[in-house]
């Protein structure tokens, strides 16, 4: 933004956009702000469930496995995860229509994304205020770790993101809800978090980055979540979800399959946290 005031630069991108940029950007002379929505990208989260891609090392932390108390554990963050507050504080500053995403296989807004959403578990994640949400991830806590209380968090997590304002403001702003559920979790914000595979390696339980939502095939997003999938970094496997990934991927499917299948997908996505 300096170079840009200065003179050195003529044009400046910025693919995270913070509000403070956006105002600093519209304050300065001689200078044309223009703000576009590109590419489909929306920040994800990735729990762990076990060793990604073919790596050696083999997770063994607290949301390991499809056990009820990892299922119960990476619910429960999830719910305390503050995804409205974090649109509404970060986000729509910048996009004033921004709205949390309740799938990976659709956008916000197309018929199969109300229909699918509706119907899929996902209304769980957003139903009452944050509090209440964040109240109901203490209980689930509370059944495997009685002593647990928004005092106490003997659940013990690290978070891997990149390290730029926008994520890092993100992660703040998660480390401090879900600390009131249970949580403590080590920040770890990285300037590459791709550079050495870091988004594969099991020490980190939770990682946070950028997916892109623009593939118009029906297997858009199939790679996310099937057990050998080349977006599965946070080693998700189940076989029953594998199946309809692969229906989706290699045959041929009306629409109304097309979104029959991915509502499918879906509920053992949310079933399993």
């Amino acid at each position: 933004v300096q170079a840009l005031r200065n003179g050195d630069i003529d044009v400046y991108y910025n693919t995270l956009p913070t509000a403070n940029d956006r105002l600093t950007l519209e304050a300065m002379p001689n200078v044309k702000t223009i703000t576009k929505i590109g590419a489909g990208a929306y920040s994800h989260l990735d729990l762990r469930v076990s060793n990604a891609g073919g790596e050696k090392d083999t997770y063994t932390g607290p949301f390991a496995g499809n056990s009820q108390k990892a299922k119960d554990l990476r619910k429960a963050f999830l719910l305390a995860t503050p995804r409205q507050q974090i649109v509404d504080t970060l986000i729509k500053p910048v996009k004033a229509d921004a709205a949390p995403l309740d799938t990976q296989f659709s956008f916000y807004g197309t018929a199969e994304y109300k229909a699918n959403t509706a119907a899929s578990g996902v209304a769980e994640y957003s139903q009452g205020t944050q509090a209440d949400r964040t109240a109901k991830a203490l209980a689930l806590v509370q059944k495997h770790f009685p002593s647990a209380s928004d005092t106490n968090a003997p659940v013990k997590l690290t978070f891997l993101h990149a390290n730029t304002t926008l994520r890092n403001a993100i992660a703040k702003l998660i480390i401090a809800e879900v600390a009131k559920a249970g949580f403590d979790v080590t920040d770890y914000a990285s300037p590459d978090i791709f550079g050495l595979r870091d988004n594969r390696n099991s020490k980190y339980d939770v990682i946070m980055y950028r997916y892109s939502l623009n593939a118009i095939s029906q297997a858009s997003s199939t790679g996310n979540y099937r057990s050998d999938g080349s977006n599965n970094v946070f080693g998700w496997a189940d076989a029953d979800l594998d199946v309809i990934l692969k229906s989706l991927e290699g045959d041929i499917l009306t629409g109304k399959q097309i979104t029959a299948k991915r509502l499918e997908a879906d509920k053992i996505i949310i079933e399993n946290a």
